[in-house]
């Protein structure tokens, strides 16, 4: 239970396009909150679409792993 964040999240940062709006937030964020380049758009803009996201695919990981998990138990028990 406790390696399933974790795992999870590193199997959904393997994808390219969530590094990709990971990186896009970064920068946004540096140039929102120093001086060093002014941003037009607010980092919420592309983090709250990828915690969306990131939230409902590890919500889908995680029902699927259980109902794997339910499964091999009814199995194993027979």
């Amino acid at each position: 239970i406790f390696s399933f964040l974790p795992k999870s999240l590193s199997a959904q940062f393997a994808r390219l396009a969530n590094v990709y709006f990971l990186v896009i937030s970064l920068m946004m964020m540096i140039g929102t909150y120093t001086t060093l380049y002014d941003s037009p758009l607010t980092p919420w803009t592309t983090l709250g679409p990828l915690s969306f996201v990131l939230a409902v695919s590890v919500f889908k990981e995680g029902l699927e792993d259980w109902k794997r998990h339910k499964s091999d138990d009814s199995i194993n028990n027979r």
